[in-house]
């Protein structure tokens, strides 16, 4: 009988390792599969940690790009030498001049005035330096102002925009005492927060022009940028 039992057994053995085969092959199979759909879902995309330096370093570069091109609206300028003009009813104005080497000023200057590109609220600063080197100055009158006559120098952001006419508005102001005869020198910084349109124009006005210090770009300076 045992030479009768044992074909049935090989074959139950035959078939047990038949299916154990099936079943490892389906185990191996499914970390392939997964990776295929994996890789099919992103299109091609991938990782930036496990690109080679040299697209890691492009795509560095490419968003860099696109940074720079959506850089907010500024501009910061330097105290002109020409002659500030006289406008009736305000102080005069002063002008000034572009330093940098840069295109990337989107607020246009011109005759005293900068003009915002856009709506928006803007952070507007100017520093103004003031000398009367030799104690003399009632030789620098300008705009009927003499500076021997007066006691107080001042220093205003103005604005003049098309939804209220042409006639400048003061924004910020200071000011501050000043020697009448000796030897002196002052500086006024003038910042804040205004909310502009677009295209409206700022400048800055003083007391006494003939009085401000232009010897470096640090000593006097206007500017603005969009927040």
């Amino acid at each position: 009988m045992d030479a009768h039992r044992l074909p049935g057994a090989q074959i139950r053995q035959l078939r047990c390792l038949v299916g154990l085969c099936l079943c490892f092959s389906l185990l191996l199979s499914l970390p392939v599969l997964y990776l295929l759909r994996h890789i099919t879902t992103t299109d091609g995309e991938v990782p930036t940690g496990k690109m080679p330096e040299a697209q890691r370093l492009d795509a560095h570069d490419h968003n860099c790009c696109n940074s720079t091109s959506i850089r907010k609206a500024r501009t910061h300028l330097a105290g002109a030498q020409k002659q500030s003009s006289c406008m009736p009813g305000s102080l005069p104005i002063l002008y000034w001049r572009n330093d940098r080497t840069h295109e990337e000023d989107t607020i246009t200057y011109s005759d005293g005035y900068l003009t915002v590109p856009e709506t928006g609220d803007y952070f507007v600063y100017t520093q103004v330096s003031y000398r009367c080197p030799d104690g003399k100055c009632e030789n620098l009158e300008k705009c009927m102002i003499n500076p021997s006559e007066k006691t107080i120098i001042t220093q205003i952001i103005s604005k003049i925009s098309s939804s209220y006419g042409s006639e400048p508005k003061q924004q910020l102001i200071t000011s501050t005492s000043i020697g009448e005869k000796e030897m002196w020198k002052k500086t006024l910084y003038l910042g804040g927060i205004l909310e502009l349109r677009e295209r409206d124009k700022l400048m800055v006005n003083v007391s006494n022009p003939e009085l401000v210090d232009i010897a470096l770009p640090a000593m006097t300076f206007f500017g603005a940028f969009l927040i």
